[in-house]
């Protein structure tokens, strides 16, 4: 069952991930915590109009959120508000056992499907997600 959880491209993708790279200077940061493991991501972003320009984070999560925090760093630059919100609707969705999952550049997000059955780790995998809408929020209340 942890070789569903734990598959090649979800440990490759973590793996890869630069844990801490922060943009300086950005339009907003959003900090978020998930009180179930205690995993942490900090995002910076920087926008234009209502497009992500510049994304910078720092991850402190499980395998499982930083390959999250992975693909999102990987297609984040250029995506709007309503596109983040519907991205963070379908991985919610995914984790719960529905049918709408990512799709185009967000599809990698689906091999984390696996751990639909491990509801304590939902949390980790969210907190890209969650936060990336918190921080476009709260920039859009200063710009």
């Amino acid at each position: 069952m942890l070789d569903d959880l734990y598959n090649k491209k979800i440990l490759q993708l973590a793996s890869g991930l630069n844990k801490n790279i922060r943009i300086s200077n950005p339009d907003c940061s959003a900090i978020l915590r998930s009180p179930v493991c205690g995993s942490s991501i900090t995002i910076d972003i920087k926008m234009n109009d209502d497009v992500i320009c510049a994304y910078g984070h720092k991850v402190r999560a499980c395998t499982l959120g930083q390959a999250a925090a992975a693909i999102m760093m990987a297609n984040v630059i250029g995506k709007n508000k309503l596109q983040l919100l519907k991205l963070q609707s379908q991985v919610n969705s995914m984790l719960n056992g529905g049918d709408d999952l990512p799709d185009g550049c967000w599809s990698d997000l689906n091999i984390l499907q696996s751990a639909s059955k491990f509801k304590i780790r939902h949390g980790s995998i969210m907190l890209p997600f969650n936060a990336i809408v918190i921080a476009i929020e709260m920039a859009e209340n200063i710009l």
